[in-house]
């Protein structure tokens, strides 16, 4: 009886070697003995390359659909403080009639406002203006408080 039953489970496909006889000539003499169903099929690199470009480019599989675009460029979305600081600066380069909106946008930096400021765009100086009004309202009324 064996020790270990399970291990002739496992044992490999390939029939052992004779003596003196070399490794390769083993694998052709396994290979020869399976039959025509048991044989891998094998490609060539083109063809399976070739298949893998067809697939992954063909536009009627529904593999590569783009996004829905990620944020419309409105006011309300130039003026949100949630927008990213990338499509504030988007806006601000590419969309002058917005660059009001940017303006008044807590978020903002004084980077994007001063790319702002020097180029400009309708409504660009009047918001500025607003903007440094309501600063300076905002720092003089500290000063009241501090000083009562």
């Amino acid at each position: 009886m064996d020790a270990l039953p399970h291990a002739r489970a496992h044992r490999p496909c390939m029939p052992a070697r004779r003596a003196g006889m070399p490794l390769r000539a083993a694998r052709r003499r396994h290979a020869a003995s399976r039959t025509a169903s048991q044989a891998p099929r094998r490609r060539s690199s083109a063809k399976r390359l070739a298949s893998t470009l067809h697939t992954a480019h063909t536009p009627n599989k529904g593999l590569l659909h783009p996004p829905p675009p990620p944020l419309a460029l409105t006011p309300q979305s130039a003026s949100d403080p949630n927008t990213p600081m990338d499509a504030l600066w988007h806006i601000a380069r590419t969309m002058p009639p917005l660059r009001k909106w940017v303006v008044v946008n807590r978020a903002a930096d004084a980077n994007l406002l001063e790319y702002i400021s020097q180029q400009g765009g309708p409504g660009v100086r009047q918001a500025l203006e607003l903007v440094l009004e309501s600063l300076e309202l905002q720092r003089s009324s500290m000063q009241r408080m501090r000083t009562s």
